[in-house]
């Protein structure tokens, strides 16, 4: 379920991110109220959510883990055949 939580100011702002963190929610967007300018007190909208973060992508191999898993293969391969190269 998402939360739309309007905010003026920097300090209540602040308060209201401790407030649902605590809760055990998680911010997912921030937006500024249109015509809010740079250096001007923030005033917007944040929305939280209390879905779980998606885990995260699993890492790419690298190139030597990569030979190295293909050896291995190619190694059990000529094991079960009785070739040697």
């Amino acid at each position: 379920m998402e939360y739309e939580i309007k905010y003026t100011g920097n300090s209540e702002r602040w308060a209201k991110i401790a407030e649902f963190e605590s809760q055990g929610l998680r911010m997912i967007e921030d937006n500024f109220v249109s015509g809010w300018r740079h250096g001007e007190e923030p005033r917007g909208v944040m929305v939280f959510t209390d879905q779980l973060e998606p885990p995260p992508l699993p890492q790419p191999a690298t190139a030597v883990e990569l030979i190295a898993a293909l050896d291995k293969r190619l190694k059990a391969v000529e094991d079960a055949r009785g070739l040697t190269l």
